[in-house]
């Protein structure tokens, strides 16, 4: 599975970068299709005032052109995902995503509205700027096809406040980076030294930095320094603050370099939460305490519903009221007085992190989410042949009348072996037209299906594998092998096994998907494991003496059409409903009539099958007869 991380996101915010290196850790592929406008700006509040926006608008202008620029140059993607900060970015790619038939997942994180109007109190929510933040959010999320968030609290929020329906929304928790944050041993406390308290992050409401610095203050006779690391919102009534309560135990730092935070993490006793008390500090959990548990340290953060659902409180995290500089205070006391409660905090966090958010478990979170919008991505949303119904349309109609057509003009004989003949429409045709047909297939529902058909008489039926074929050498005049080669780790055998059970003479009629460039999402799902080249399935050919006399691309280029913006988005829905047998069937005079027209339309491809461009190939191949050896002396003496 292919994904296009797209637009003006902040690449290295923790929550992009940990996206993208969790989905390639999961085996997707991703490209980046990304222009930058956020580089550089930790506090991005005082954006949207004056000057500033103005400034900002044109950035972003000039943005887009060059994204647009690059998203056409893109390679082939299944998916197209826009990253943090993305609601702006949504509107384009909205467009771009239906260009290309491809779903549009959203990693938002949080909402603008929420964030600016709600927590920060930047912008009143009923004026036209808090109004304009509101559509932006909902639009972006309307717009999506699926939206992931990093809370099961803020799935519910966005649910609620936009108007949008849960299953289509799903959670990522944040997580950190466990190769760059890990268990260090705790530094060696001696007496004399404070206990290091440390907080890391943007100083803005949610974060609580007054009722840190206040419990700061009622920490002055306790052995106790607390570090406050960052810069934002805040920064000035931080600075203001700590100076008007003479705060002799507490140091600020504006910043320090990512690559630096687990060693400043690993220097501490005890590690700070956030202690916000706003409707949004109650359903999130900020990086820093998965860095801080990652790195084997002992965290406390308010009490809120986010921690509760992710964390045992008392147990893996430990916990104070939202916006009580007193119980902060006093929870930190005792963290202080009680080393063997700290160890524990700091041993069964650890545990919890390594169990449920480290990367790999971010990346087994990121498929299920994705799944939502592609079937294949896990075990069982792949295609289990015989037991979901085989999409009869007009595609199908169009490859088949290829391999029926081949039999006509290439076989004398009327033995014909239908190897993997799946749903069996083409062994019942050629079975109607006179041949005597063998129809063959692993899945033993497709042979009962088979069985139970009014002309099941005309057919000879075979539950077996196309790799040991159960016949005798020789047998048949035809063998047809239609879309089953893509599906072998082993396609050699298979066609081993097609020279054996083919008469001298006898022909291969042999269909399969073109040109791995064209690989996408319904080639996991239906389980390929390769598309071919037309000189590798020559080669292919050769190698096992099957001798082509007919190979050729077909499907280009309204077969391509037809896949990219009717077949793949009608699968997907069709899976994704509750229903697919229903969704998936060709019923009802609406649907067979659009059927018949586009089966119509594919003829046009039959002048196109020279170019290397179709989606699929048709080769047919001949197994030579025994050279015979004529002896003229012998006729002269006769």
């Amino acid at each position: 599975m292919r994904i296009c991380y797209f637009g003006t996101y902040e690449r290295d915010y923790p929550r992009n970068a940990l996206m993208i290196e969790a989905m390639r850790r999961s085996g997707l592929i991703v490209y980046e299709c990304h222009a930058s406008i956020w580089q550089g700006k930790r506090d991005k509040s005082g954006v949207y005032r004056g000057l500033a926006a103005v400034t900002m608008a044109l950035r972003v202008v000039l943005a887009y052109v060059g994204l647009l620029l690059r998203y056409w140059r893109m390679p082939a993607h299944d998916v197209l995902m826009v990253g943090y900060i993305g609601q702006l970015d949504m509107l384009l790619a909205w467009g771009l995503s239906r260009l290309r038939a491809v779903p549009l997942v959203f990693n938002p994180m949080l909402s603008l509205y929420d964030t600016f109007c709600d927590d920060r109190n930047l912008v009143v929510p009923r004026s036209m700027t808090g109004r304009l933040f509101w559509w932006l959010d909902a639009l972006a999320c309307h717009a999506a096809d699926h939206s992931i968030l990093d809370t099961p609290e803020n799935v519910e929020y966005f649910c609620q406040t936009f108007k949008l329906p849960p299953e289509r929304l799903s959670v990522v928790p944040v997580g950190t980076d466990d190769r760059l944050f890990r268990p260090v041993e705790e530094p060696v406390h001696h007496a004399q030294q404070p206990f290091d308290v440390v907080f890391v992050g943007k100083l803005i409401p949610l974060q609580g930095s007054e009722t840190i610095l206040h419990a700061a203050a009622l920490l002055r006779d306790a052995p106790v320094h607390l570090t406050v690391i960052g810069s934002g919102q805040q920064h000035d009534l931080v600075h203001r603050l700590a100076q008007e309560l003479a705060l002799t135990n507490v140091t600020l730092i504006d910043w320090i370099e990512y690559e630096r935070l687990p060693w400043r993490y690993a220097q501490a006793t005890l590690c700070l939460g956030i202690f916000g008390d706003s409707a949004k500090a109650d359903r999130v959990i900020p990086n820093k305490v998965f860095q801080a548990l990652a790195v084997g340290r002992p965290v406390i953060t308010a009490d809120t519903a986010a921690i509760r659902s992710a964390f045992a409180v008392g147990r893996e995290i430990w916990v104070s009221q939202p916006g009580d500089a007193a119980d902060l205070a006093q929870q930190i006391r005792y963290l202080i007085d009680h080393p063997d409660v700290r160890e524990g905090l700091a041993q069964q966090g650890y545990q919890a992190f390594w169990q449920r958010y480290r990367l790999d478990c971010q990346a087994d979170a990121i498929r299920r989410s994705l799944a939502q919008v592609l079937p294949g991505l896990l075990p069982q949303a792949t295609m289990r042949w015989g037991t979901q119904p085989e999409f009869f349309g007009p595609r199908h109609r169009f490859r088949e009348e290829y391999l029926f057509r081949a039999v006509q003009q290439h076989v004398s004989g009327l033995r014909v072996l239908d190897a993997a003949c799946g749903g069996g429409s083409l062994a019942r045709r050629l079975a109607a037209s006179g041949w005597d047909v063998t129809a063959l297939d692993l899945s033993a529902e497709f042979i009962s299906y088979l069985a139970g058909q009014p002309d099941a008489a005309r057919l000879q039926l075979m539950r077996g594998d196309i790799t040991r074929l159960p016949y005798a050498d020789g047998q048949f005049n035809v063998v047809i092998a239609g879309e089953v080669l893509e599906h072998l780790s082993d396609d050699r055998t298979a066609l081993r096994e097609i020279w054996r059970v083919l008469a001298p003479g006898g022909i291969a009629v042999i269909s399969v998907p073109a040109d791995p460039q064209q690989w996408d999402w319904i080639d996991d799902w239906a389980g390929h494991v390769r598309r071919y080249r037309l000189p590798e399935l020559r080669q292919r050919l050769q190698a096992e003496h099957l001798v082509p006399l007919q190979l050729h691309h077909f499907g280009f280029p309204t077969v391509r059409l037809f896949h990219r913006y009717i077949y793949q988005p009608h699968v997907r829905q069709a899976w994704l409903a509750e229903s697919p047998a229903s969704a998936l069937a060709v019923q009802g005079w609406r649907k067979q009539l659009a059927s018949h027209v586009l089966y119509w339309l594919f003829q046009t491809d039959h002048l196109f099958n020279r170019l290397p461009w179709g989606m699929g190939l048709i080769a047919v191949a001949q197994k030579p007869r025994p050279l015979q050896h004529s002896k003229p002396e012998m006729a002269e003496q006769a």
